[in-house]
Formats: C-alpha cells, sequence, structure tokens
C-alpha cells in the first residue's frame, strides 16, 4: 500500500481532518493517524518501506 494511495483515501473516507499539505506541497498522513497504525502493523506484522514509501505485509 503506497502513502500517496492511502493519503487519498483517508481524506476521502474520514475527512481532512487527518491529513494535511506537507512542506514539499504533498498531501501526508497525520502523525496521531501513524502512531495508531503504528500500534496495528505490530498485530498484522506490516513493514513500512521507506524508500518505497509504501507498506507491505510480512
Amino acid at each position: 500500500m503506497y502513502q500517496m494511495d492511502i493519503v487519498y483515501d483517508i481524506e476521502n473516507t474520514y475527512g481532512d481532518e487527518f491529513v494535511y499539505e506537507n512542506e514539499n506541497g504533498n498531501m501526508a498522513i497525520k502523525k496521531t493517524v501513524l502512531t495508531a497504525f503504528s500500534k496495528l502493523k505490530k498485530e498484522y506484522d506490516i513493514e513500512w518501506n521507506k524508500s518505497e514509501k509504501a507498506w507491505f505485509l510480512n
């Protein structure tokens, strides 16, 4: 799951209070959402790949 796809899904589903425009002008996921997701990724064995800016199931 690529971050750019997810950020638009979050915005469309839950509203713009969960996303923001970063200093580069790109849409990004708010830190509170990423923190909550971090707790879930351990439970579901999901890994963040920084170079691809995507989450993958292990």
